[in-house]
């Protein structure tokens, strides 16, 4: 596995150490490629270029957030989608992200419930990205997601939209949150009683050890189930990573033997 890596700030360096850590208990060899800050889109692209032809690597990563500057569809396009194991081109994958959060759902029996629930997206970031809102928008029927982030939104619905929520029947509600406001910013005066369940994909390091966007004062909650804070989906995320590389390293290895002619005496 490959990782393309900008030093944007601690959380950026906290992430690739993480990854590290789950691809040395995984067996899969791990290189990071540390690129400026100030790298041009072209610039990147050539890297990736280097590790589409490189044989030893079978999966590619780019460690968000990137510098303001690059082109990021383009960069994640170029990519060879047999390799791409965070964004599969061509339907080959769901979003890693989405992915791992459906995984999460399903392990703890909510995945049924999930379809009926509405879910806020709140944030963006390094989990959060336009990709993980398409996708969940494809997978769940009532996401809504920041006006800011979300691709798919339209502002002549928002009324069409507020005359549908008086009519239809109350939802249990899932919060998924990367709001990137500093530890604990989610309080418990924050958070309706309908929420059921809340996904933290907050990450923070602190003095006091790594820390999500749940404050502690909602751990009280018995009718609130919290995805493990911090990190939220991050455990199984990682290793979706590790899984989609060895998948690709697999498939990679199939269409060089397709491609290899033997001769036998």
């Amino acid at each position: 596995m490959a990782v393309i890596f900008f030093n944007t700030g601690t959380e950026a360096v906290d992430y690739v150490k993480i990854k590290a850590h789950v691809a040395a208990r995984a067996g899969v060899s791990y290189w990071v490629y540390e690129m400026p800050v100030d790298a041009s889109t072209i610039q990147v692209m050539s890297q990736v270029k280097k590790l589409n032809m490189n044989p030893q690597i079978h999966g590619i990563l780019i460690q968000r957030p990137l510098p303001h500057q690059l082109d990021e569809a383009k960069i994640m396009g170029y990519i060879n989608p047999v390799k791409n194991i965070e964004e599969y081109a061509k339907c080959q994958a769901d979003n890693i992200a989405a992915d791992a959060l459906v995984r999460l759902l399903a392990r703890y029996g909510l995945l049924e419930s999930a379809q009926q629930a509405r879910i806020q997206i709140v944030g963006f970031g390094n989990i959060i990205t336009k990709e993980f809102i398409k996708q969940m928008k494809r997978q769940f029927p009532y996401v809504s997601a920041s006006k800011d982030f979300d691709p798919s939104y339209d502002a002549s619905q928002d009324k069409r939209e507020a005359l549908q929520k008086e009519v239809q029947r109350p939802r249990a509600s899932i919060i998924i949150s990367e709001m990137h406001r500093g530890p604990g910013f989610i309080k418990a005066s924050m958070v309706k009683p309908e929420v059921s369940v809340l996904v933290d994909l907050g990450f923070y390091a602190t003095e006091k050890g790594v820390i999500g966007d749940v404050s502690h004062s909602l751990f009280d909650r018995s009718d609130l189930a919290i995805a493990p804070t911090p990190g939220g989906v991050l455990p199984i995320l990682l290793w979706i990573m590790m899984e989609r590389t060895i998948k690709a390293k697999q498939m990679i290895a199939k269409e060089e033997l397709r491609g290899c002619c033997c001769l036998t005496m």
